[in-house]
């Protein structure tokens, strides 16, 4: 959690949480301006949130998963689908296919169930200001689409200030990032100190 903190403020210092969503698991992470860790919340083991479920309907579908977020975002309407479980959606995009509903729909009603557990995960850590989103699923314009569609949608006009959802080229390496730059500190803080270890130079 704190290197994903770190790094989306090395992205973005505006963010004051970060979205990353993986290959398995979602977390939402509330930071401050230091990028210290002040809640997170992960997803639950259903998969119907991950990046490895929109993989398994792209593969079904027949869509690369580099092109599931165009190919979202050319639909007029979205076809609702179960966002309850991963396998009650793929259910469902058994069932909508069958029926004749075109790819499009079927990728976009997936966005916006995906969009919907995340909305949830970001408010439950108290999120304010700017959210950026990291992980594989971040290039996915699909559903960085459908998250700025959702994130303050039934709010009260004027009861608190937007959420904006944001994401960045390199968001999928935000954990790496954040690591790097945790472990530069504690380089310099163990050199300051003159703790740092002695090379083997005689090998």
């Amino acid at each position: 959690m704190t290197t994903h903190a770190s790094g989306a403020l090395h992205l973005v210092p505006e963010a004051r949480a970060a979205l990353d969503v993986g290959a398995l698991h979602a977390r939402a992470i509330r930071m401050d301006e230091r990028g210290k860790v002040l809640a997170h919340r992960m997803t639950s083991q259903c998969a119907s949130g991950s990046g490895q479920f929109l993989e398994n309907i792209a593969r079904y579908l027949g869509v690369a998963l580099a092109d599931v977020g165009e190919v979202s975002l050319s639909a007029r309407r979205s076809e609702p689908v179960s966002s309850i479980c991963a396998v009650l959606a793929e259910t469902d995009v058994i069932n909508m296919v069958s029926r004749g509903i075109t790819t499009a729909e079927i990728l976009k009603g997936i966005h916006h169930s995906i969009a919907g557990k995340l909305v949830r995960l970001v408010r439950s850590v108290g999120a304010q200001g700017v959210v950026l989103v990291t992980g594989g699923l971040a290039k996915d314009v699909g559903l960085v689409e459908r998250l700025e569609a959702l994130i303050n949608e039934g709010d009260e006009v004027g009861a608190a200030p937007p959420l904006r959802v944001v994401t960045h080229p390199d968001a999928m390496f935000a954990g790496a990032l954040g690591a790097a730059r945790l472990g530069a500190y504690r380089h310099r803080q163990l050199a300051r100190s003159g703790r740092l270890p002695v090379a083997d130079t005689a090998a």
